[in-house]
């Protein structure tokens, strides 16, 4: 009898059940516009090996000295040529400290004040540096700016201008320089030569001039990249004693690009903390393309290096998790993941 009611009752109409309705909200979330952009994604070898720094996407602002970009605030870099660190978001201070050794304090300074959605940068940059003695009153004074565009992710051009004026005015007491000099050259005259060479150049000079740069650099990944520079004075005027005649001789007026140029091609290298420059080049003045092409620099702290540890972290973390699982356990996790047919 139970089992006929049980029987009707399946058969019956089924009950129907009321659904709530249920509202939906849209939360609107702030962006902060001055928020750094996210790090490109790290490319892992398939094959699970360690990331290298090679295995990195390129860094388009990664340069400093031929750019418009600055260092990343915060960051410091202690190079041969130049010591600098960010103080602010775009505002770099940096010095030289060859001319540092040779008593000539100095002090550059650059800021990157117009940017144009991530392609275009434009900076403005100045320096000045001063001697003084008790025979010898220098100093030199640039003005300048830099432009950067960034055609692809892997290529970039650059190109500037700076004004430069120079003044020596006393006699300088090269005996005392050859102190710091001759541990880096080698042996220089006898004291007697370098007194009657001060005598010589006691006299005031005065140099004044407008160099063009250029530069492309193409970028094969994190570490390695290609950069290409050029430059020359393209106008210049200089007061300097004439010893033939016994008066002091002015000159101005443009400058043949032939006399002042610099062509120089080189080899970036860029670890995580490494920075190493090698290559070759030619120029008017003998030796004058080192400058561009020889460098050698530690640079630390700052968000995009921060960025670029943490995920090799992440990857070392990931790694150890893996060697941990057991073979079989990660069969089944395929097996599992697999769609069936």
């Amino acid at each position: 009898m139970l089992s006929l009611l049980f029987a009707a009752a399946l058969a019956g109409t089924p009950t129907q059940l009321s659904t709530p309705a249920v509202s939906v909200t849209t939360v609107e979330v702030e962006v902060d516009p001055w928020a750094p952009p996210p790090p490109p994604p790290l490319q892992l070898p398939e094959d699970g090996s360690r990331p290298t720094w090679a295995s990195l996407p390129p860094n388009p602002r990664g340069q400093t000295d031929f750019t418009a970009y600055t260092l990343d605030w915060g960051e410091v870099r202690v190079g041969i040529g130049s010591v600098g660190i960010a103080l602010f978001p775009g505002v770099q201070l940096s010095t030289q400290p060859l001319l540092d050794a040779v008593r000539m304090p100095n002090v550059a300074l650059k800021m990157d004040l117009l940017q144009l959605g991530d392609r275009f940068d434009g900076a403005v940059n100045g320096s000045l540096g001063h001697m003084r003695t008790d025979t010898l009153n220098a100093l030199y004074v640039t003005a300048g700016g830099t432009a950067s565009v960034i055609v692809t992710p892997a290529w970039s051009l650059h190109g500037g201008a700076q004004w430069t004026y120079a003044a020596a005015i006393g006699e300088p007491d090269l005996a005392a320089t050859a102190e710091v000099v001759e541990p880096l050259v080698g042996n220089l005259p006898s004291d007697a030569s370098l007194q009657y060479l001060s005598e010589r150049l006691a006299y005031e000079v005065r140099i004044e001039a407008v160099t063009l740069r250029a530069a492309t650099d193409f970028r094969i990944n994190r570490r390695d990249s290609i950069i290409l520079q050029g430059q020359a004075v393209l106008w210049a005027w200089t007061r300097y004693p004439n010893y033939a005649e016994r008066f002091v001789s002015e000159e101005s007026g443009f400058v043949p690009i032939t006399d002042t140029y610099t062509a120089s091609l080189a080899w970036q290298f860029s670890w995580r903390n490494v920075d190493l420059r090698v290559g070759g080049g030619i120029s008017s003045v003998p030796g004058a393309w080192l400058l561009n092409t020889v460098d050698l620099a530690w640079r630390f702290g700052g968000k995009t290096r921060g960025h670029q540890a943490k995920r090799l972290q992440a990857w070392r973390g990931s790694n150890k998790v893996a060697a941990a699982t057991r073979p079989e356990d990660v069969a089944t996790a395929k097996l599992l993941s697999t769609p069936s047919t």
